[in-house]
């Protein structure tokens, strides 16, 4: 989803593309917490509970590890999770 080289990500594309295509789309609805994951995997680090004396307010705090993820760079890209999410 966020190689350096574009041909491979235009090949992420599509196989995503495939797999989706030959599925259902309540099926389809079952890929989005692991596409999910797998983003966050590459785009973001967790940043840490906080502090206990403040309540935790870090709790859900992440910090970008990426500027973009390349599969957004491609329409195509773009157009295969905005189908499936």
């Amino acid at each position: 989803m966020n190689h350096s080289d574009p041909k491979m990500v235009e090949k992420v594309i599509s196989a995503m593309n495939s797999i989706f295509k030959k599925v259902s789309k309540e099926t389809q609805f079952s890929f989005v917490p692991i596409i999910k994951e797998s983003i966050e995997k590459v785009c973001v680090n967790f940043v840490g509970v906080g502090s206990p004396l403040l309540e935790n307010p870090l709790e859900a705090r992440y910090q970008k590890k990426v500027p973009t993820l390349a599969l957004l760079g491609f329409p195509a890209g773009v157009k295969c999770l905005v189908e499936v999410a």
